[in-house]
């Protein structure tokens, strides 16, 4: 992925996310000293905050919470240095990232973070990886036809 285009969606049914608990949703990242990417729970961000980790240190923040006990779209995307979360096939955030997450052929995680060692608690559905940004148009078709 290197300085690459890249999207990651998936449906999400959280059953608890917890006051303290860091969860890894999906992800490639070993630790926090390698490069690599991870979507994970951020109880630092505020609990149901999802955070993507890119690289060593910048992290991008969601402004929705996800709920508990409720199926969620989420999308991340990155394009030509631009960050994006999208829920239930809205803009939620925009930011910048220009970190070179590097080539990140470590073990791929769905439900699990290796970076800090947490399971999700809840349901994963319909994860996807894209070598490319998706449009808004793709991700609301994606979430109109999930729904």
């Amino acid at each position: 992925l290197g300085l690459g285009d890249f999207s990651v969606a998936f449906w999400m049914n959280p059953s608890n996310w917890g006051s303290n608990a860091t969860m890894g949703v999906v992800g490639q990242k070993a630790d926090d000293t390698t490069n690599g990417w991870v979507l994970y729970h951020d109880p630092y961000a505020g609990s149901g905050k999802i955070n993507a980790r890119l690289a060593l240190t910048d992290n991008f923040v969601s402004n929705s919470t996800i709920p508990n006990d409720g199926w969620t779209f989420v999308v991340f995307t990155r394009s030509a240095g631009k960050t994006y979360w999208y829920v239930d096939g809205t803009i939620d955030r925009r930011g910048t990232n220009t970190a070179n997450i590097g080539d990140a052929r470590g073990v791929f995680y769905i439900g699990y973070g290796q970076t800090w060692g947490g399971y999700y608690a809840g349901l994963l559905d319909d994860v996807r990886i894209y070598n490319r940004a998706l449009s808004a148009a793709e991700i609301a078709a994606l979430y109109n036809s999930g729904k």
